[in-house]
């Protein structure tokens, strides 16, 4: 198995050797059995001791441009060479990532941003995170202004992976003692003057990362909060409410782009890129809800196989039911199941009528609920053909009827009640060797129910 260990590094020159003990710790991290180490910090003796326990681990080394002078050339190539240097001195083998720097250091001026930061970490994190059976954040030696966004992007990047109880956040205690230096310092021109700090919000970093969770929430079939807003929450959403037929892969909607299904994507997730200008290193930042757009397309690749094309409907909402009652929603499960059986009668009956190569017509499916199922096919289609015109006529008459005045209660429960799956709604179904493989509907009569249901949930 695989783990990640993310240690977040500072200034590496001003660090002492100590023995750093775990002892009496009964957390995820050490699961209560004590281990020691000598070493310049604790992710040396974390990296021992989950290889001793055959573990599989990837260290991560988050540095910040800020280690090196902006004034000679490519400022995040070395830094991340400087940051190599100092971890092959410590004996720690690791990829180096260098986050946007904040602060005045060198005596330049970093204009970098918890945003910035938080952006940087999350793409290194989440690039490599994918499959681990466990991720680690050292957060010891993190600059203590940058630790916040710093730990958000970590948490932002496991809650995506599905992987948030699989966090390990740990750091040492500090010491006042001198004890022996791990690097040797390069001695720093002295910098005049006081120093004109800027105040750091990280609370921007707190929506984020509940956005994300709420996305990541997705994967369990609920559509909590702003995630519902999502193109991938709405198609969520309706079918946690038992609309399963909507969002079949199958389904097409005449006049009218609906505002439900899959990411368009996935996300392009962008490091923050420094500029140097005079004195000063400003960044240009990627958004850090970027985030949120890598959770939700990464729920879809969990999803995605409940989506297959071209599946039959009653397989595909049977299919649905299950997981919606393996992931605790009985009640839309049902639903479904309802849906679903409703659709093979469907099937069934005008199979028997039109053959397993036809379409179903909305006022021939309105009689034919009127008529009840077939005794005898053959005398059937006359029936059926005598109750046509009033089907029609009805049917246009409640089209026009919800067109101006909205829906009413009645008609809610029954598109509730049928997912979705009913004459009214609906122009064409087509039958392809006796199964329904494309549901058109019409998409102006569904829009103005969804907008009315929409109105009854919390607002995006």
């Amino acid at each position: 198995m695989r783990v990640l260990l993310v240690s977040v590094w500072g200034h590496p020159p001003g660090w002492r050797k100590a023995r750093f003990v775990a002892e009496g710790v009964g957390g995820r991290a050490f699961r209560g059995r004590a281990h020691a180490g000598v070493g310049c910090l604790p992710a040396q003796v974390l990296a021992t001791y989950l290889a001793k326990s055959g573990l599989e681990v990837a260290t991560l080394v988050v540095g910040f441009d800020s280690a090196v002078d902006p004034g000679g050339g490519d400022l995040r190539r070395r830094a991340v060479e400087q940051y190599l240097m100092w971890a092959e001195e410590v004996e720690l083998q690791a990829e180096v990532v260098a986050a946007a720097g904040v602060g005045v250091h060198h005596g330049w001026r970093f204009e970098g941003t918890p945003e910035a930061v938080f952006s940087d970490v999350f793409k290194a994190v989440w690039e490599r995170s994918e499959g681990v059976f466990q991720i680690y954040l050292d957060l010891t030696h993190a600059p203590p202004h940058l630790a916040a966004p710093v730990y958000y992007a970590a948490a932002a990047a496991a809650a995506g992976r599905g992987a948030e109880d699989k966090l390990v956040v740990v750091s040492a205690e500090a010491a006042e003692v001198e004890g022996e230096p791990c690097l040797q310092e390069a001695p720093r021109p002295p910098v005049e003057g006081t120093p004109v700090l800027r105040l750091l919000d990280s609370s921007e970093l707190q929506s984020v990362v509940q956005r994300v969770r709420e996305a990541a929430s997705l994967r369990w079939l609920s559509a909590p909060g702003r995630a519902r807003c999502s193109r991938l929450g709405r198609l969520v959403w309706l079918l946690s409410n038992g609309l399963g037929p909507l969002v079949y892969p199958g389904a097409v909607f005449e006049g009218w782009e609906p505002s439900f299904g899959p990411p368009e994507g996935p996300p392009k997730l962008e490091e923050s890129r420094p500029v140097v200008e005079g004195r000063a290193v400003r960044y240009q930042h990627m958004r850090p809800d970027a985030a949120v757009d890598a959770a939700l397309y990464q729920v879809w690749r969990e999803l995605g196989h409940l989506f297959p094309g071209g599946a039959p409907l009653v397989d595909f909402l049977t299919a649905a039911a299950g997981e919606l009652e393996r992931r605790g929603a009985p009640r839309a499960a049902e639903a479904l199941r309802d849906a679903a059986r409703e659709a093979a009668q469907l099937e069934k009956t005008f199979t028997a009528v039109n053959g397993p190569d036809s379409a179903i017509w909305p006022e021939v499916w309105h009689a034919a609920e009127r008529l009840g199922p077939p005794a005898d096919p053959r005398e059937y289609v006359g029936e059926l053909a005598e109750a046509l015109p009033q089907a029609r006529r009805e049917l246009e008459e409640e089209r026009r009827r919800v067109a101006e005045r909205g829906p009413d209660p009645r008609l809610v429960r029954d598109f509730l009640t049928r997912g979705g799956l009913a004459p009214l709604f609906i122009r064409r179904i087509d039958l392809r060797g006796g199964r329904i493989v494309k549901v058109v509907y019409d998409g102006r009569t569904v829009e103005r129910l969804l907008k009315h249901l929409e109105q009854k949930a919390p607002p995006c």
